[in-house]
């Protein structure tokens, strides 16, 4: 079984840096949801943010590519889940 998880981190982008929301699937990020400007000013996301690890553009790309090619990509393939409710929009 797969366990899911989410949470905010800084995400990099050549075109700059802001808090998103990933969402994991054995700590392995799949995807993620931008935040709202409200959201992104919210000091307790920031701090949570602040203490992890900032992923970049290509982490999250490379990431989700090896869960697709291993057919554990949450989204796209049925897998058993843990806790399903945690499953990205």
């Amino acid at each position: 079984m797969y366990n899911l998880s989410k949470g905010y981190r800084w995400y990099s982008t050549p075109r700059g840096k802001s808090i998103v929301l990933i969402y994991f699937i054995n700590e392995i990020p799949y995807t993620f949801d931008n935040l709202s400007k409200e959201q992104e000013k919210d000091l307790e996301v920031i701090l949570e943010a602040t203490a992890n690890h900032l992923y970049t553009e290509d982490e999250v790309y490379w990431a989700s590519f090896y869960l697709i090619a291993e057919q554990a990509h949450p989204l796209l393939f049925e897998i058993q889940l843990q806790n399903p409710e945690l499953l990205a929009d």
